[in-house]
C-alpha cells in the first residue's frame, strides 16, 4: 500500500511538472509572438523608429488622444499618470463636459501621441477601463504595446522664412482666465514643426510669465497662413526662451506638430519646397 501510494504521489509530480513545464513554454511563445506583431506594427510608420515602451514611456509625459470613426475625432489633452509593463494609464484633460461618454467605452480604438524629448511616439491602443467622476478629468486605462514608432526630432528638412503666425495654448482654463493668444513670425518650417518668435511683451516680467506658459511639454495650437490647412495644428513646445524679437523682449519657442493628417504634412512640405525655391531665385537675382 505505502509503494502504491508512492507511485501515485510521483505521478501526479511528474505530471504537474509537465503540465507546468508545458503552460510555461506555451505563455513564453504566445508573449513572443505578441512582441513580435507588436514590433512589425510599430515599424510600418515610414520616418520612424521602433523602440521599447518600458524604455522611453515616462509618468508626466504630455500629449493627445484621438478617437477614429466617430464624430468626436478631435485632440484631446492628455498626460501619463501611470504605467505597467502592459497598461498605461492617461489623464485626459483637455475632455470637455459636451464631449460624449460613449467614447470612453471599453474596447474603443484610439490614436495616442505622446511628446518626449527625444521624438514623438505614435500608437493606437484599446480603452481597457476608464474612469469619469463629476468636477476631474476622466482618466483611462489601455493597453501597452511591448513596441512603438517614435518620430525623430528635426526629422524633416527646414527652411528659414518669415511668416506671420498665431499660437494659443490649448487649455481651456487658460483662455478663459489669462487669455493667451500670440502673434509672432515663423523663422523656421518644415514638415515636423517650427521656431516662433512671438511679438515683444513689453517688459522682462511679462516675458517671465509667457515663459512659464509655453514651457516645454506644453500643448498649444498654430494657425499658419496657409489657405489650404484651414485648422490650427496642434503642437508640443520643446524649448522656450527670452529674446529680442519686434517690439521689445520677447519669446522664441520650438515646437514639433503631431496629430497631423498626411495631406496636411504634404502641404507643409510643398510650402517648405516653395520657400525654399523663392530663397534661391533671390539668391541668383
Amino acid at each position: 500500500m505505502t509503494l502504491l501510494a508512492a507511485t501515485a504521489v510521483n505521478q501526479l509530480l511528474f505530471w504537474g511538472l509537465l503540465l507546468g513545464g508545458l503552460t510555461l513554454t506555451v505563455g513564453g511563445s504566445w508573449q513572443s509572438i505578441l512582441r513580435y506583431c507588436s514590433w512589425r506594427r510599430a515599424g510600418q510608420h515610414p520616418g520612424t523608429e521602433t523602440v521599447r515602451a518600458d524604455q522611453t514611456i515616462r509618468l508626466g509625459l504630455d500629449g493627445t488622444v484621438r478617437f477614429p470613426g466617430g464624430t468626436d475625432n478631435q485632440p484631446i489633452s492628455c498626460a501619463v499618470v501611470g504605467a505597467t509593463r502592459t497598461v498605461i494609464k492617461l489623464s485626459l484633460d483637455g475632455w470637455e463636459p459636451n464631449f460624449p461618454t460613449s467614447a470612453l467605452g471599453t474596447g474603443r480604438v484610439v490614436d495616442l501621441s505622446l511628446q518626449t524629448p527625444q521624438g514623438l511616439l505614435q500608437f493606437t491602443t484599446t480603452i481597457q477601463t476608464s474612469n469619469h467622476e463629476r468636477g476631474h478629468s476622466p482618466t483611462i486605462y489601455a493597453a501597452l504595446p511591448f513596441w512603438l514608432s517614435r518620430v525623430q526630432r528635426r526629422g524633416a528638412y527646414r527652411q528659414n522664412l518669415s511668416m506671420p503666425v498665431t499660437i494659443e495654448r490649448n487649455d481651456s482654463d487658460s483662455k478663459q482666465q489669462l487669455g493667451f493668444c500670440r502673434s509672432g513670425l515663423v523663422d523656421n518650417l518644415s514638415a515636423s514643426g517650427c521656431c516662433v518668435a512671438l511679438e515683444g511683451t513689453g517688459s522682462p516680467e511679462q516675458a517671465t510669465a509667457t515663459l512659464e506658459l509655453l514651457e516645454p511639454g506644453t500643448i498649444i495650437l498654430v494657425k499658419l497662413p496657409i489657405p489650404a490647412i484651414s485648422r490650427e495644428l496642434t503642437a508640443c513646445v520643446v524649448k522656450s526662451e527670452r529674446a529680442s524679437v519686434r517690439g521689445g523682449t520677447g519669446v522664441r519657442i520650438r515646437c514639433n506638430f503631431f496629430d497631423m493628417k498626411p495631406y496636411e504634412q504634404e502641404l507643409l512640405v510643398s510650402a517648405v519646397f516653395a520657400a525654399q525655391r523663392q530663397s534661391l531665385q533671390a539668391g541668383k537675382a
